[in-house]
């Protein structure tokens, strides 16, 4: 039972790196489960632990932004999961405001909020996980509510 997305998507890219792949854009849609007594059992419902759906990017390696000589732009950066996340939730208007979060590089994050709701994070993995994983490059990932 996870209680996030990021995870499947670093294996995700680990496995392309392996394999030598420079670049990797992925998403994924999927339930995460977490503590939450106000749920009751039902039919598709345990009691106390609540089953929202999330959506998850991660960007790694190059960006598919070209510069005017048409060559691929540097790595991926925070901005171009902003992009996605702004076109996820397009027509509505995203806010974006610097936090923390403990998957996420200190100082290269932020929370993501849609009108007065904060539906989820977007920023660079934190060094130590990317340490972890054995990735040569930071990746950028977003985890949303889908709902939202």
């Amino acid at each position: 039972m996870r209680s996030s997305l990021l995870g499947s998507l670093l294996q995700v890219v680990r496995h392309n790196v392996d394999r030598r792949a420079g670049r990797v854009r992925a998403f994924e849609i999927g339930r995460v489960f977490r503590r939450d007594p106000a749920v009751a059992t039902g039919e598709a419902t345990v009691r106390g632990i609540a089953q929202p759906l999330r959506v998850a990017g991660i960007i790694y390696g190059a960006s598919n932004r070209h510069d005017w000589s048409g060559a691929s732009s540097a790595r991926a950066d925070f901005f171009d999961a902003r992009g996605d996340v702004e076109a996820l939730l397009a027509p509505g208007t995203a806010r974006f405001v610097p936090d923390s979060h403990p998957a996420f590089h200190p100082g290269r994050c932020a929370s993501v909020h849609l009108g007065d709701r904060l539906i989820g994070h977007a920023g660079e993995l934190h060094p130590r996980w990317r340490q972890s994983w054995g990735l040569p490059l930071a990746p950028v990932l977003f985890e949303l509510e889908l709902d939202a």
